[in-house]
């Protein structure tokens, strides 16, 4: 289907991330621009606003936003979205999920090769040949939250583990049995039933050398309980890119051999910034395409649209 034409549509830009290019609006406003998208002055000219994490929605006022016809927020989460601002307005807010997806699944994945299978390099010829290591076969993993990277470590690990269970209760996945877990990947949303889900109460349902990778956010793990946890098992470790508080405090954990910390990058790659203005333009081409009929757009992107992503009752983003 040939994309309609359109004229004088502009977009907004809120904020860019310290990891993104100096140069990166200037690359946006000329990828868009072969849409015939140009960027407007202020925010009430905006027909495409375009936000990320620091966006600060709770403050965008129906009269800000008046000519909004789409918002699209190419980041993974989503947490600083209200739930009534998603259901306060029409306009359709498109999600970035597959913009990340592949880079914090690779990250995960790292932490997890990292710590079972280490190459061991030597400069010289090692007669003794011995690797003194637990193999993936003999690990049961559990994996909360199936959204796209859960199903993709799911889908990577399963054949090389003992065994793989999912976590979601979105998903028809209500059982959390932590029990014999010698993997923890958290890879789901905050919201009202993931906050601090990780806790005294299930840490001390792991084993006591267990595995726990977090790239998802921060506030899904109790962090004080995990710490205690770490104290009182040291074969136990955490990896965390993602915190409570960010950015953590200096040696905040420098008591730890077992907690490796690195700073919210899972989703980091050189390619970041092509992946999201590819994302961009890819949504937009779509919306204009469809323009005539929003419907065909929102089924199109179902999975991505925030209004889909609402609890059953409404009162929360899942």
């Amino acid at each position: 289907m040939q994309r309609m034409e359109t004229t004088n549509l502009q977009f907004f830009r809120t904020d860019i991330s310290p990891y993104q290019a100096p140069n990166f609006k200037e690359l946006e406003i000329n990828r868009l621009s072969k849409l015939s998208i140009t960027p407007a002055n202020k925010l009430t000219d905006a027909d495409i606003l375009i936000t990320n994490t620091h966006t600060r929605f709770e403050l965008l006022t129906a009269d800000s936003i008046k000519n909004v016809k789409l918002i699209i927020h190419p980041n993974s989460g989503y947490d600083n979205i209200p739930s009534s601002f998603v259901r306060g307005y029409n306009f359709p807010i498109i999600v970035g999920n597959p913009v990340r997806a592949a880079g914090v699944t690779e990250y995960i994945l790292s932490c997890v090769f990292k710590h079972y299978c280490q190459i061991l390099e030597r400069k010289s010829w090692d007669s003794s040949r011995s690797w003194k290591r637990q193999r993936l076969a003999d690990q049961n993993v559990l994996v909360i939250g199936r959204g796209l990277i859960g199903n993709k470590l799911i889908e990577c690990l399963s054949p090389l583990v003992n065994s793989l269970s999912c976590y979601d209760p979105f998903k028809g996945l209500e059982e959390l049995v932590p029990e014999n877990k010698n993997i923890v990947l958290i890879a789901a949303s905050l919201n009202q039933t993931s906050h601090h889900l990780v806790n005294k109460e299930l840490l001390s349902r792991l084993p006591k050398d267990s595995v726990i990778v977090n790239a998802a956010r921060g506030k899904i793990i109790n962090q004080e309980d995990l710490k205690d946890y770490l104290r009182e098992n040291k074969s136990a470790h955490a990896y965390l890119d993602v915190f409570e508080n960010e950015p953590f405090k200096v040696n905040e954990f420098s008591e730890f051999e077992n907690l490796h910390c690195s700073s919210h990058i899972a989703g980091v790659s050189n390619n970041l910034d092509q992946l999201i203005l590819d994302f961009e333009y890819k949504v937009l081409n779509d919306f204009l395409t469809h323009r005539s009929s929003v419907d065909k757009f929102l089924d199109t992107y179902s999975s991505l649209s925030l209004k889909n992503k609402l609890s059953p009752d409404k009162s929360f983003l899942i």
